[in-house]
């Protein structure tokens, strides 16, 4: 059976073979904390696809999407806000990975002391783990949690 070979390119073909980022229109631009959510309409594809325009994007077509979503921002494009459930997830996610670090670092330092082979910075560095891991377990109590709120410094080595 012979296959038939396409030899001839539409117009309309062309530019996603030269350029398979090449975008012929976007539509849905809400303004989010990192750019732009919206959705892409690339000429290789057949319908949009949800998209994420920073202004640093490692990709060029990324950063000439959010030129574009920026200079529509004029035009009325909707700010994103977080819902209360949201911002809850967010502070708990990120209150449940830093009380993971610490709890390794609490583990390391507490073992050193237990077995008699901790030096005096060793110690410091355990206290003010446990001190950092506290301040986390009471971030709740903060008046404006999850929406505002000050977040403790983890210890630094190289300060003790």
């Amino acid at each position: 059976m012979a296959k038939i070979i396409k030899t001839e390119i539409t117009e309309q073909e062309l530019p996603a073979i030269i350029d398979p980022f090449a975008y012929a229109d976007i539509k849905d631009i809400v303004r989010v904390a990192v750019g732009f959510e919206c959705a892409v309409k690339f000429l290789h594809r057949d319908g949009y696809i949800a998209f994420l325009a920073c202004p640093d994007d490692v990709e060029a077509h990324g950063r000439a999407i959010h030129a574009e979503c920026a200079a529509r921002a004029a035009d009325g494009v909707p700010d994103y806000f977080p819902t209360d459930a949201e911002f809850l997830a967010a502070a708990q996610e990120r209150m449940s990975n830093e009380l993971r670090r610490a709890n390794g670092e609490v583990t390391k330092y507490q073992d050193r002391v237990d077995v008699d082979d901790a030096s005096d910075a060793d110690v410091a560095l355990l206290l003010a783990w446990k001190k950092y891991r506290v301040a986390l377990n009471r971030l709740p109590d903060q008046a404006g949690y999850p929406h505002a709120i000050t977040w403790p410094v983890a210890p630094d080595a190289a300060a003790l």
